[in-house]
C-alpha cells in the first residue's frame, strides 16, 4: 500500500528535479545547431535558428534564458505542447504541421501559460515576441529549414 505512493511521489520529484535543475545544465552539453529560416520558400538571411536536436534540449526550451533576442527563434521538433512557466519575456509561437503549414499561432504568448497545438501539430517554432508579424507569419502560411546558419563577418 505504501509501495505505490511512494513511487510516484519520488517519480514526481525527480522529474520536478529534472526539468527545474537538471535540464537546463544538460541542455548545455547538448547541441542547439543554428539553421536558417524561410517563410514560403523565401530564406530569412537574417534570422536565426536554433534547433532543439534531443529530447533534454526540447524539455529546457528556453528556460534559464533572460531574453531572447531580435532575428532569434527556436524550432522544437516533435513537440506539440509548451509552456512557458518560468520564463521572463513573452513569445509569439506557431504550430507547425509535418511539412512546416503554420496550424496555429498564439502571439504573443505570456509567461506562466501552458498550450497545446491543434491536431496535426509536428513541430513548434518559439519566436520573440511580436517577430512573427515582422516576419509575415498566418496561418497556412509555410515555415522550413534551410541550411546551417553562418553569421556575416562585421562590416559586410
Amino acid at each position: 500500500m505504501t509501495g505505490l505512493p511512494f513511487l510516484i511521489g519520488f517519480l514526481c520529484g525527480f522529474f520536478v528535479c529534472l526539468v527545474c535543475i537538471g535540464a537546463p545544465f544538460l541542455a548545455r552539453k547538448g547541441e542547439r545547431v543554428p539553421m536558417r529560416l524561410a517563410v514560403d520558400g523565401v530564406p530569412l538571411d537574417g534570422t536565426r535558428c536554433l534547433v532543439a536536436s534531443n529530447f533534454v534540449l526540447r524539455l529546457a526550451g528556453l528556460l534559464n534564458h533572460a531574453s531572447f533576442a531580435t532575428g532569434d527563434a527556436l524550432w522544437l521538433p516533435r513537440t506539440a505542447s509548451i509552456h512557458t512557466f518560468g520564463m521572463a519575456f513573452p513569445l509569439d509561437v506557431a504550430f507547425l504541421s509535418g511539412d512546416g503549414v503554420v496550424l496555429a499561432l498564439h502571439v504573443p504568448l505570456s509567461p506562466g501559460t501552458r498550450l497545446s497545438g491543434p491536431p496535426g501539430t509536428k513541430h513548434t517554432l518559439e519566436l520573440p515576441a511580436g517577430s512573427a508579424a515582422r516576419l509575415g507569419l498566418k496561418v497556412g502560411t509555410v515555415v522550413t529549414l534551410l541550411d546551417r546558419f553562418v553569421a556575416s563577418p562585421s562590416g559586410a
